[in-house]
């Protein structure tokens, strides 16, 4: 017997459901079905009371799949919008349309119509109640044309046509399926993602998103690019940044469950930044830029609709923290006494990339006295010294330092290269094994509690490397910030930089 397709849609209550988790513990019945569809209405109403394990896929809206949920009872109900490429995949041509799936993932068997011996049986396998079947239909019934079968035109005319009867609004929808990160998103018809998509192909698979292990494609990507709001012509960048998280090394899996609020920072540098009219001036980590917002947006959205990383769900942050929607800007490279980020990563000037770190919530650095770079270099390494833990030595990862463009002109003024700076910040962040202990802290590595000697001075970062220096913000202002990482030592993230292909 051959595998049956496998698929991921979400239900009516917008969360991810997969094929072979449907089938994992036992078999599934599938039940296509149609809202305009008598017979289809009638076989949910005649199923209802009678139990067993049945997913109902609903060829239409989501206001069809939630009226036909009234008549599915307890079942769970599948949303699959034009053009329908699950039903496709089926080889779908009446609804309704039941097929039994053993718990191998095989197609045992099907019928199309009503069949009340059929379905009898049907019911039966997946640990139903045939007695319980309604008995008010005739013993066979003919269905309907799958929408499937019509024109992708047709489709979209017929669920516009659903909408239109029951009273849908775009917004509220969104909502109701669970297309969103608490915000309203914009609705991702199919030429708003036609447009994103550029003539991309759309059944691309671009990988699995951890930890729901669901199929991103270039059309999920584009779909999720629209919800958060971005414009065509962002979607190089977003691609780009999709990519990078789904390398191994990214450690998407481990960054949606921990409790830290980990989340991505994504560094974009190159031209592409000036192109699409990002900001890495005044509020460059914070509100009020279309591109900034909406990029680190799109990838929130495929961490959650995608990979099942939703508040309270699979994400198990302690707190969050704003950051956890969008944290995404570029470097001022203009305004930098240095190479830029993407350069010292051994690309171009004239190359555009994206560096995706994982990080908590930005921590101000203010330091408007220090009249050179020495006292300036001190203060910042206090402000790096405490993240995780003031006491946690050594840390061990890479760690972005977001100078203000006052405090980069500071050293640049003074002669100091950016490896300079990094050497210095390095050995000022250093304490004392008796420092660390007598904070009283209980926060305290195994390195600290075990150690010897108390005059040993010990590192916050295994080399001046791993803190990574990129220059943002206005002219006016003495704050610089640090983003704290998530574990060290391998065992949290690895940043990914990645080209941007446009």
């Amino acid at each position: 017997m051959a595998a049956a397709p496998p698929f991921v849609l979400t239900d009516v209550t917008g969360r991810v459901q997969r094929l072979d988790e449907l089938h994992r513990d036992g078999p599934v019945l599938l039940a296509f079905v149609e809202r305009d569809c008598p017979t289809s209405t009638a076989t949910l109403a005649a199923m209802r009371d009678a139990g067993g394990e049945v997913v109902v896929i609903s060829e239409g809206s989501p206001e069809a799949a939630r009226e036909l949920a009234g008549l599915a009872g307890a079942r769970t109900v599948l949303v699959e919008t034009a053009p329908y490429p699950v039903s496709a995949a089926y080889g779908l041509q009446t609804v309704p349309t039941l097929v039994l799936i053993g718990p191998d993932g095989a197609e045992r068997d099907r019928v199309e119509g009503w069949d009340a011996e059929a379905v009898a049986g049907f019911l039966a396998a997946v640990g139903g109640d045939p007695s319980r079947i309604a008995t008010d239909l005739p013993s066979m019934k003919p269905g309907c044309q799958a929408r499937n079968t019509y024109d992708e035109t047709t489709g979209m005319r017929l669920e516009a046509e659903d909408r239109a009867a029951l009273g849908s609004d775009g917004a509220e929808e969104m909502w109701e399926r669970g297309w969103h990160d608490g915000l309203p998103t914009v609705p991702p018809t199919p030429e708003r993602v036609r447009a994103m998509l550029g003539g991309r192909d759309p059944g691309i698979e671009l990988g699995k998103v951890a930890p729901a292990m669901g199929m991103l494609t270039m059309e999920r990507l584009a779909a999720c690019a629209v919800l958060a709001g971005c414009a065509p012509e962002y979607f190089p960048v977003v691609l780009a940044v999709a990519q990078a998280a789904l390398e191994d090394a990214f450690n998407l899996h481990g960054m949606q469950n921990t409790t830290h609020p980990a989340a991505p920072a994504i560094v974009v540098n190159g031209p592409v930044a000036a192109r699409i009219g990002m900001n890495g001036g005044s509020n460059a980590l914070g509100f009020g830029n279309r591109a900034n917002a909406t990029i680190g947006r799109a990838l929130r959205l495929v961490m959650a609709l995608t990979g099942g990383g939703t508040a309270g769900g699979l994400d198990q942050s302690t707190l969050g923290g704003p950051h956890k929607w969008s944290l995404c800007f570029p470097e001022r490279e203009e305004a930098s006494p240095w190479a830029p980020l993407h350069v010292d990563k051994g690309f171009s000037p004239e190359q555009s990339t994206v560096s995706l770190y994982c990080v908590e919530g930005p921590r101000m650095i203010s330091d408007h006295y220090s009249p050179g770079p020495e006292g300036l270099a001190a203060t910042l390494a206090l402000g790096l010294a405490d993240v995780w833990a003031g006491a946690w030595y050594p840390l061990a990862a890479e760690t972005p330092l977001i100078l203000c463009t006052e405090h980069a002109k500071t050293f640049g003024d003074a002669g100091w290269s950016k490896q300079q700076v990094k050497e210095r910040l390095f050995e000022l962040s250093k304490r004392t094994v008796g420092q660390l202990k007598a904070s009283g802290s209980g926060e305290l590595t195994p390195l600290i509690t075990y150690a010897q000697d108390d005059d040993l001075a010990v590192p916050k970062f295994l080399s001046p490397d791993e803190i990574v220096i990129v220059v943002a913000g206005s002219d006016a202002g003495r704050f610089s910030a640090v983003l704290g990482p998530w574990a060290g030592f391998g065992l949290g993230s690895t940043p990914v930089t990645r080209l941007i292909e446009e």
